[in-house]
């Protein structure tokens, strides 16, 4: 029998071994809590009074863009997972999903949401349309690299042009690995001036912060004659790198730092024993799907699962919609200051 039984133990009671993702970790709970003031909803999900998982959620209220609960903000590993090494029964998982609805609904009268959206979870789906519950979204795919081949057999699937540009940076751009605090408020003015480019919200400069304290991520930088113009945040967690935030000065950009600091953290989680390089979220058929392509990597498809409450509501706040081309345009000409000033909070309220 299954049931979903709601947790109340401080975080830091998980165990670490049943873990497989960074964002099930109690660092990146607490971060959700200190920096996002989520307050997470957590669940153990129990097989006959044996843990065999966990769900958690948030629900984010926002004038702006609706009350909408999400599984797991910032992440597209959502908060609903099995223990390493669970297998469960076909009529197992649909039970699991039954129970799920049960929670969604409650949530949704209690607190008035449009929706509730969980990502990146076709494992326990197994990518279905349950009942016609849920309404399935794929916009986004991942590209993994499996770092156990080595960095030699890696590079040869490398594209062409990749390596013409990569030569290229290896005449100019140096590059080193470190947590990246002491040089923090230069690499976050360096991200500023991305996200004001791209005509996004920025996240707060206490995210690279508590990430980097604790020793969740490591910042590799790209220097052009001991200037830094570019940096890498990459999560490490349990023997696997995950690829975060990559952003550059664009009057570099023709120097290809950003190139150079993906293949020499791809060659460094080759040398220090990682199983896994993964690029992370990527819009499909995007520009930048079509770069992360050429690395040759295995491409596989995230997709998103909608329980809609309110169809005035927008089911999913994509910045590509019409309706944000303006507030884009906006950011795009926002003085640094008031994008560090302003950005967070709409970006809290987005919830990735």
């Amino acid at each position: 029998m299954i049931k979903l039984v709601q947790l109340t133990e401080a975080i830091d009671a998980d165990s670490h071994e049943e873990l497989g993702y960074y964002c099930y970790s109690p660092s990146w709970y607490r971060l959700c809590e200190k920096i996002f003031h989520y307050k997470l909803v957590r669940y153990s999900i129990l097989r006959d009074e044996t843990h065999i998982g966990k769900f958690s959620y948030v629900v984010l209220k926002s004038k702006i863009f609706g009350n909408r609960m999400i599984s797991m903000p910032f992440s597209d590993s959502g908060g609903i997972y099995l223990n390493n090494g669970i297998s469960i029964s076909h009529n197992e998982e649909r039970e699991i999903i039954q129970r799920l609805i049960g929670l969604l609904d409650k949530e949704a009268v209690k607190s008035k949401i449009a929706y509730a959206e969980l990502r990146g979870v076709g494992s326990l789906l197994s990518g279905k349309n349950i009942d016609g519950k849920f309404l399935k979204a794929s916009p986004y795919v991942s590209f993994t690299i499996n770092t156990k081949l080595g960095y030699g057999s890696i590079r040869e699937k490398y594209n062409i042009c990749l390596i013409r540009n990569l030569r290229k940076a290896d005449k100019f751009v140096e590059v080193s690995v470190g947590d990246g605090l002491d040089v923090l408020l230069e690499i976050y003015r360096i991200y500023l001036v991305q996200m004001r480019k791209f005509g996004s919200p920025p996240l707060p400069i206490e995210y690279f912060s508590e990430l980097l304290k604790n020793k969740l991520a490591m910042i590799f930088l790209a220097k052009i004659r001991n200037k830094i113009v570019a940096f890498l945040l990459v999560f490490t967690f349990n023997n696997s790198m995950y690829a975060d935030i990559n952003a550059s000065l664009p009057e570099y950009d023709s120097f290809f730092p950003k190139m150079k600091l993906y293949a020499t953290s791809i060659r460094f989680a080759c040398h220090n024993n990682y199983t896994a390089y993964d690029f992370m979220r990527t819009r499909d058929k995007s520009g930048v799907y079509l770069h992360k392509l050429q690395w040759g990597g295995r491409e596989e498809r995230i997709y998103y699962f909608y329980r809609l409450y309110n169809k005035k509501n927008i089911l999913n706040i994509d910045p590509e919609l019409g309706i944000f081309r303006l507030p884009r345009s906006i950011l795009r000409i926002t003085p640094l200051a008031a994008l560090k000033a302003i950005g967070p909070k709409l970006r809290s309220e987005i919830g990735k």
